[in-house]
């Protein structure tokens, strides 16, 4: 129905900008990137066309060119949380930690209750090992929503981390229950047991992993690793 109201009006901008976010969601993300960057060459002051660009280039890893859209969508309504949230992803990718966890808390603090930006700070402070803070906020942004599966996986990989295994057991055995094809969960899973040398219950983790998704490469590495330990 998007294409066919293009063929009435070639330069409908909300067609356009529509039928870029469908493509998205199908995981065509260069032609839905051109698609809204013809709609926003009508309308260069549409928030949503410039924050869902910006998720767009993310998803491209075009980062540098995700971080100016942000910008863009910043200028045009200061305070709004999904735009320093994507903001934040870019500057994340390209190595700006500072500037990541400044745009993230902005992102909080204008939506207190955004998961996502709560789970992405955590990120952060995950791969700067900082731990604890890192738990906070996938705490957090599991409280948020408890159904945020990344969180959990996340918040499994902290615990190893830290070592604390008996809890990253448990995380990832929260969020298989809640979707018992959750691959990062399962893979984790894996490795939390492997390192609990409970290794007949590992091999049949890495086994599901390999079952839901027959190309993820690390778990069959981490299974023929478990081999070879035994």
């Amino acid at each position: 129905y998007y294409k066919r109201a293009l063929e009435f009006d070639k330069s409908h901008a909300d067609s356009l900008h529509l039928l870029g976010v469908l493509l998205h969601q199908k995981g065509q993300h260069k032609h839905a990137a051109q698609l809204i960057k013809k709609a926003l060459l009508i309308k260069p002051d549409e928030l949503n066309y410039n924050v869902n660009l910006a998720i767009i280039l993310n998803a491209l890893s075009q980062w540098s060119e995700a971080e100016k859209i942000c910008f863009s969508a910043i200028q045009i309504e200061p305070k709004h949380a999904e735009a320093y949230n994507n903001l934040g992803r870019a500057f994340m990718a390209q190595n700006k930690l500072t500037e990541a966890e400044a745009a993230y808390a902005k992102s909080i603090e204008y939506a207190p209750f955004n998961a996502s930006a709560q789970s992405n700070l955590g990120y952060l402070y995950m791969q700067q090992g900082s731990y604890q803070l890192a738990e906070r906020a996938f705490l957090q942004a599991i409280r948020i929503d408890e159904k945020f599966l990344l969180a959990y996986s996340n918040l499994a990989t902290t615990y190893l981390a830290m070592n604390s295994l008996e809890r990253a057991e448990i995380i990832c055995r929260t969020a298989l229950s809640k979707e018992p094809k959750f691959v990062p969960a399962m893979h984790s899973l894996g490795v939390v047991l492997t390192r609990m040398k409970k290794f007949e219950l590992a091999e049949q983790a890495f086994k599901q992993v390999m079952k839901i998704s027959p190309s993820h490469s690390q778990s069959i590495l981490n299974l023929a690793s478990l081999y070879s330990v035994q």
